[in-house]
């Protein structure tokens, strides 16, 4: 079944918002975002005949949203960083469609990967990481969307193969997180440093 592994792991996220992140008006939000986001997963309009998922839309306008307190020079190399994405997002599906022998095993765990690599290196803070992961890969799809057009082809802006790429790219982003902090908490002189500035 297409989607199954966005709507697992969509589910699974509201689930650890709703029910283990600290009380706050962000967690509200995102909790509201996820459902939105599986509740529109199927549902589709079109904008200068290219047909676009409502859900992807959702996601990309939040992202903007997080971001949009930052400073002005934050912003500006978050630009950059989503550009190089964004590029890399739109290559790697050219190259399947011209040479699609290269793809060795599962294309959405190995444009995953390829995204998980590319933000990791180019973005250190974790809620800009997946703010600008989102933001890339949507891009990503708009301008292949209009690339294919151009050559005569359809395609599907946000379908739920780009949900499924995208989910399993930020589930990888929060595990590689969570492991970042695990060193970072069982590093001794991590727990050294924070001992000195307590005392």
């Amino acid at each position: 079944m297409e989607g199954i592994y966005f709507y697992w792991l969509a589910w699974a996220a509201w689930i650890i918002t709703t029910f283990f992140m600290k009380k706050d008006g962000y967690r509200l939000q995102l909790s509201i975002i996820i459902l939105l986001i599986i509740t529109l997963s199927l549902t589709n309009f079109s904008l200068f005949g290219i047909k676009i998922n409502l859900a992807m839309i959702i996601a990309l306008l939040f992202c903007y949203f997080l971001i949009r307190k930052k400073k002005l020079k934050s912003i500006v190399y978050l630009l950059v960083c989503t550009l190089t994405i964004t590029i890399a997002y739109v290559t790697f599906l050219l190259f399947e469609i011209f040479d699609p022998i290269w793809i060795v095993f599962d294309r959405r765990i190995m444009l995953s990967v390829c995204l998980l690599f590319l933000c990791l290196t180019l973005v250190k803070e974790p809620v800009s990481r997946v703010s600008t992961l989102v933001i890339a890969t949507c891009h990503g799809e708009l301008l292949f969307a209009f690339i294919l057009k151009r050559l005569g082809f359809t395609y599907e802006v946000g379908s739920l193969q780009f949900l499924e790429t995208t989910s399993i790219a930020i589930s990888f982003t929060y595990v590689w997180i969570l492991f970042e902090s695990l060193v970072k908490y069982f590093d001794p002189t991590y727990l050294k440093n924070s001992k000195e500035k307590q005392g």
